[in-house]
């Protein structure tokens, strides 16, 4: 194609030159033959240009297609070939086990991935994707006593499932070997970093201004839209009372705590059961989260005018006060005192409400975007709540069941 240009620019060259030194017949005449030669080359040259494409381009981006086509079917033959070279569904299957981590801590939270190994007569294949031949979870059944199972991973179902229960229970089963069944159970060693409490409600949120409606020709200017309501004040945080005592397990070969909180307030009750090795414990009472401010509502319209500005956005409410907390011991208990801290929080503001539209207008003309009525104000976030206070008490005479 490039040579083509150059032959074509060329005799443009050559027949620019015609002209030079001859009648005003002649140059008439060699304009004609100038004007057939130009043509004639722009048509030899898309007649071309048109060939080149179809029996060249063409074909070029077809053949490219089908090498993508073939890189692609190769690809997925390999995976398949991989797939199928670390399926057990035609191996002889010597035995299964599970692939997890020594010395784990779990508690009723945690997450925690698993694997397993398959020996086969002369191979030995995991569900690990990492290595160049593994088995496909699919190829097993996967079972959880107060758990979860998905793809490898396994999530425990939290204090609920856990108020008696010590232990979880995982059962593998494969498919094309359903004789081949595994179990493990693992205990909870209830170890970690916790924060047990309540929270205050949150508060409502405030209404929305009205927007007003629009005003006909030759009727009265319209009105500014309705401000917001401010949004309502978070509740305060709850009084709670912390009962906590000790038991020993003799599984774990550690003394436990029960805490039992009480939320004065609703009656509602939640129990847990911590390790007093390798833990500590944040018991909270928190203010509610103010309420959102209402928005402002859109300005009223206007066919023969500016429109009206919108209503303001209402303040957000304020955040409630946290609360108040009474840890309560027996002498059991009394010595695991410094496992515990206490945080009373205020509530988070409420967010201040969007300002509203201005409204539609109409004026010479003029497009709906040029007329239209100023917004309202943005509405301002409330304020954060008070941290409450909490205190410890002196020891009483109890015991608690788990």
């Amino acid at each position: 194609m490039k040579k083509i240009t150059n032959l074509f620019l060329v005799v443009l060259i050559l027949t620019s030159g015609i002209t030079q030194g001859q009648t005003v017949a002649e140059q008439q005449d060699a304009e004609k033959k100038e004007n057939i030669i130009y043509y004639t080359l722009i048509g030899g040259a898309a007649l071309i240009y048109g060939g080149y494409y179809f029996l060249y381009a063409v074909p070029k981006a077809k053949k490219e297609a089908e090498k993508e086509r073939i890189e692609q079917e190769a690809e997925k033959a390999r995976l398949d070939a991989l797939a199928k070279a670390g399926s057990l569904e035609d191996k002889t299957l010597k035995n299964i086990e599970f692939i997890v981590a020594e010395n784990i801590d779990l508690d009723p939270w945690s997450n925690f991935n698993i694997g397993i190994k398959a020996v086969c007569n002369n191979i030995t294949l995991t569900t690990n994707s990492k290595d160049s031949l593994y088995t496909k979870w699919e190829e097993y059944d996967i079972t959880v006593t107060n758990g979860v199972f998905d793809n490898g991973a396994i999530k425990l179902n939290g204090r609920e499932a856990f108020k008696s229960a010590n232990s979880i229970t995982i059962t593998a089963k494969n498919k094309f070997h359903p004789e081949k069944v595994i179990t493990k159970k693992l205990f909870l060693t209830f170890k970690g970093d916790y924060r047990f409490g309540f929270y205050g409600s949150r508060g409502e949120s405030g209404k929305s201004g009205g927007s007003v409606a629009h005003t006909s020709i030759g009727g009265s200017k319209p009105y500014r839209g309705e401000n917001g309501k401010t949004g309502g004040r978070g509740e305060n945080g709850p009084a709670i009372d912390v009962m906590i005592d000790v038991v020993y397990d003799s599984h774990l070969k550690s003394n436990m705590l029960i805490i039992k909180l009480t939320n004065k307030n609703s009656k509602e009750i939640l129990q847990y059961y911590v390790n007093t090795k390798g833990s500590k414990v944040n018991i909270f009472s928190q203010g509610g989260t103010g309420g959102t401010g209402g928005d402002g509502g859109t300005g009223g319209g206007y066919s023969f005018g500016y429109g009206a500005t919108g209503g303001n956005g209402a303040p957000g409410g304020l955040g409630g006060n946290g609360g108040q907390i009474r840890l309560i011991f027996n002498k059991k208990s009394l010595k695991y005192k410094s496992m515990f801290t206490t945080s009373s929080p205020g509530g988070n503001a409420g967010d201040g409400g969007d300002a509203g539209r201005g409204g539609a207008g109409s004026a010479n003309g003029r497009s709906a975007s040029e007329v239209e009525g100023n917004p309202g104000m943005e509405g301002s976030d409330g304020y954060e709540g008070q941290a409450g206070s909490s205190y410890k008490t002196a020891t009483q005479s109890f015991r608690l069941k788990r």
